[in-house]
């Protein structure tokens, strides 16, 4: 079964406007952190999450609380919902040189990062790859991250003219 990850709490501010909304999907978080909690772990394979004006009213196992009043059901069966992903170190300029080899760490900043960093100067060019790097973060379920540019002004202004839209 091919599972796609949603970030789904993102969504909810921009498209949900004051009705209460039921989603059924299997819902996976976390209420501590897993390598100190045991329990830590929360998994309803038939899930139900409510949600009201963007904030979260409650989840659970979708037949123990399927008769929770809501104006909207969205069925996501087959669909995992789950927190949004936070990246904490990341380079946009990358996107285009992913995988790439190297055997020394400078061999291959001089091959592969810095003639790719200085197309960033162009900032048509540092908008495109934005565009597509910010795409692939919402695609996979990023909903935060810390974002490294290139020195060159236009490739951050080019990020956050992206990342506004």
């Amino acid at each position: 079964m091919k599972l796609t990850f949603m970030a789904l709490l993102s969504l909810f501010s921009c498209c949900v406007a004051a009705e209460t909304v039921g989603y059924r999907a299997e819902i996976v978080y976390f209420k501590a952190v897993p390598a100190k909690k045991k329990e830590a772990n929360v998994h309803y394979e038939d899930g139900y999450l409510i949600v009201k004006d963007g904030y979260i009213l409650k989840s659970g196992d979708y037949a123990t609380i399927k008769d929770q009043p809501v104006d909207q059901l969205i069925n996501y069966s087959g669909k995992i919902i789950t927190p949004g992903f936070v990246d904490t170190h990341v380079h946009y300029p990358q996107i285009t040189m992913i995988s790439e080899y190297g055997k020394q760490l400078n061999g291959w900043l001089n091959t592969y990062t810095f003639p790719t960093e200085i197309k960033f100067r162009n900032h048509h060019y540092a908008q495109q790859q934005a565009s597509e790097f910010l795409d692939q973060l919402v695609n996979n379920g990023t909903t935060t991250a810390l974002v490294f540019a290139t020195s060159s002004p236009a490739s951050v202004d080019a990020f956050f003219e992206q990342a506004i839209k």
